[in-house]
């Protein structure tokens, strides 16, 4: 009995101080305010997701805000893996601080490392994840942002665009008069299919201009 005793000492000693190491290697959890005085190092943040755009290169770019208006604080995320985030989303994220542009940001090397805490609206969704996967979202309610291309007022229809990704959109008349083409909007609607085409379309309820 005595000569297990031993072992069974070491391996929870070992066992103790791997926890303490953890604890020392884990980065530290920041505001975004507090991002500027951690300049090279690699932070943990949470926040709420404000905007998510694709560059013409196939990179991610999100936005994000303090999770509390106080103290105001924002920040945005740089990643090479696109992440299946949505605007009002609340993610935590692993990353190292850099300026880029004047601007501080976060860049994420490894999607694992972004975390969704909590999705504050299953409908949101963004043109690019719906066109890699919709039958995923056949027939369901949605919520997508972009930009008007291609306004056709006779034909009750838009095109709309983001990140390279884009959809037909067809709309109660009432929503198309206050529109130009190059506005940003948001779109409720169903996403269906059309046999004729061969291509999905959204069937829009509201449209709604946003910054």
């Amino acid at each position: 009995m005595r000569r297990e005793t031993a072992p069974l000492i070491l391996s929870t000693t070992g066992v103790t101080i791997l926890y303490i190491l953890s604890l020392i290697l884990q980065p530290p959890h920041v505001t975004l305010d507090e991002i500027p005085s951690f300049e090279g190092e690699t932070v943990e943040i949470a926040g709420v997701v404000t905007s998510v755009y694709i560059t013409s290169s196939g990179n991610q770019i999100i936005g994000l805000r303090n999770i509390q208006n106080e103290p105001p604080g924002n920040t945005t995320i740089f990643s090479m893996d696109k992440i299946d985030v949505n605007v009002d989303d609340i993610i935590k994220a692993k990353g190292s601080v850099q300026k880029y542009e004047g601007k501080w940001e976060i860049v994420v090397h490894n999607k694992n490392n972004v975390q969704i805490i909590e999705r504050m609206n299953k409908q949101k969704t963004s043109i690019w994840v719906v066109a890699t996967e919709p039958e995923k979202y056949m027939s369901l309610p949605l919520s997508l942002t972009g930009e008007i291309k291609n306004l056709k007022i006779s034909r009750n229809s838009f095109t709309l665009t983001n990140s390279g990704y884009s959809i037909t959109v067809f709309s109660p008349p009432q929503y198309l008069f206050n529109l130009t083409t190059g506005e940003r909007v948001k779109v409720d609607g169903i996403l269906l299919y059309d046999d004729k085409t061969f291509s999905y379309y959204l069937l829009g309820e509201r449209v709604i201009k946003v910054d």
